[in-house]
């Protein structure tokens, strides 16, 4: 989660790209987009497990 908030502060400065943001971070540019697509922050789903 902090990840996400870290994203969303430095992108809206304006004074750093995707890539930058990426770097600084640590994680790749694609994470960047999806963090920067939604307006919530990510949750974790695990599928429902099947019984047997």
């Amino acid at each position: 989660m902090d990840d996400w908030a870290k994203i969303r502060q430095l992108f809206s400065t304006g004074e750093h790209s995707k890539r930058e943001i990426g770097r600084l971070v640590g994680v790749s540019r694609g994470t960047v987009d999806r963090a920067l697509e939604t307006d919530r922050l990510p949750k974790y789903q695990r599928p429902a497990a099947t019984t047997s």
